[in-house]
């Protein structure tokens, strides 16, 4: 018999995988409804009850309870093979599920949902499908492609969100007065710093024919005035400051090396200099770029950020990885160990949408050593070069961008998107500076 508190949530849970069960319990419930509850680690139950007044709500358990033993359950096999089902408490019209089946039974004060909320939230905000999976691509990344998100078709979907709304429908249904948090639409406006200028026009020409093999590229370049097509930085902070948010710029800090990868060191350049300094004046925001290659190198990665801090003159707390290279969770370690708060690498190079199933900050978890880190990820949904290669016109690359604000607005879950700041010539991207300030206009 559960204690009848009526707007008090007792969240009751099994005894095995109690780190993983509280993850993500604490990101669906706290994070995202913002609802407060107390945990009981209960020896007598299989699944999760959520109890409140005398009455209840059962989360069936298809997964951890089959793993009894720490980390046993970290295996390709044992990925989820998702399916989808039409259910009454969700807001869409078919909801994927990773684990669990379409069991719903309901009465006056009681709901058991066969949905595993729980293990299907852990497998998209852990990432342990990257550790399990061993596929990596000749930048040694786990990519879109290789997903059960994007192989399954719900990538383009929050599905965390979404199943945090089924909990919340239900508790309602239940007659639950408690409040929810009430979240807001926000973005996150990021630039990736990997050139700081455009080269000469000389030294541009030469690349055209030699690396590009465009003749037709270096000869457009004698027609204009040579202008420096990186130096958008008033233009990005102006779009932002027009909707009253501020764009963070992430800066490398390599020294110049082959491995490091389309890098040449720029904290000597007295443009760097007066460009911080510009930021700083208007009250944006400076971030690390760690360089190609240093997401499983503690050391290059800490000399880095600290020649970044001597350089700005600032103390760098928010980073994201250059080619979003992470090697999960020990990247995310590495982080730790550098005083990061806030990491803004997982998205997918290779196509947009929600890699952990939200758009929500949450603290990342290291599975390997079962803990809530203090580093909170804030997932990047949608880069420009990601789209870009995609050989997409222009309207539709329009609607892609306005389907994800979309969503988010659905959701009230944010969204970050990324634009370098070399993503604006009249050649290889030509429409995207008007492209830029529609969805800037979006974003308001």
């Amino acid at each position: 018999m559960w204690p009848k508190m009526k707007n008090k949530l007792i969240i009751h849970i099994p005894t095995n995988n109690t780190e993983e069960r509280l993850y993500a319990i604490k990101v669906l419930i706290k994070n995202i409804l913002g609802l407060e509850y107390t945990i009981e680690i209960n020896c007598g139950v299989t699944d999760t009850y959520i109890c409140f007044g005398g009455k209840t709500i059962c989360i069936k358990d298809h997964f951890f309870g089959r793993y009894t033993q720490p980390l046993s359950y970290l295996s390709a096999e044992n990925m989820p093979t998702p399916k989808y089902f039409s259910f009454i408490f969700s807001s869409e019209e078919i909801t994927p599920v990773l684990y669990g089946n379409d069991e719903c039974q309901i009465n006056d004060n009681n709901i058991i949902c066969g949905i595993d909320i729980i293990a299907s939230a852990y497998f998209m905000l852990s990432r342990w499908e990257e550790y399990a999976d061993k596929r990596r691509d000749e930048h040694d990344r786990f990519v879109g492609k290789y997903s059960t998100a994007y192989n399954h078709n719900f990538l383009h979907r929050p599905i965390v969100n979404e199943y945090a709304a089924i909990i919340w429908n239900m508790l309602k249904h239940l007659n639950f007065d408690g409040k929810a948090a009430e979240n807001k639409f926000e973005c996150h406006i990021t630039h990736d710093i990997d050139i700081l200028r455009s080269n000469s026009r000389l030294k541009s020409m030469i690349g055209d024919m030699v690396k590009r093999h465009d003749i037709k590229l270096a000869l457009s370049r004698l027609l204009p005035p040579y202008t420096d097509t990186a130096n958008t930085y008033d233009f990005l902070m102006t779009q932002s400051e027009s909707i009253g948010k501020q764009s963070t710029f992430y800066f490398m800090a390599a020294d110049y090396r082959p491995e490091y990868f389309l890098y040449e060191g720029y904290l000597h350049k007295k443009k760097f200099k007066r460009l911080i300094a510009e930021i700083k004046q208007r009250q944006h925001i400076i971030g690390f770029h760690p360089g190609y290659n240093t997401c499983t190198s503690q050391r290059r990665w800490s000399e880095q950020k600290t020649n970044l801090e001597k350089a700005s003159e600032t103390k760098i707390t928010l980073c994201r990885q250059h080619f979003l290279q992470i090697e999960i969770p020990y990247t995310f370690n590495i982080l730790e160990e550098n005083h990061i708060s806030h990491d803004s690498t997982l998205g997918y190079p290779d196509c947009e949408g929600f890699r952990c199933g939200t758009g929500n900050e949450f603290n990342v978890f290291d599975f390997l050593n079962r803990k809530e880190l203090n580093v909170k990820e804030r997932p990047l949904i949608i880069m420009d070069t990601c789209i870009r290669n995609q050989n997409l016109t222009m309207n539709e690359t329009e609607k892609i961008y306005t389907h994800y604000i979309d969503i988010c607005k659905k959701y009230n879950t944010p969204i970050t998107i990324l634009f370098h700041n070399s993503s604006f010539d009249n050649y290889h991207w030509k429409g995207w500076r008007e492209l830029y300030t529609r969805i800037i206009t979006q974003l308001k």
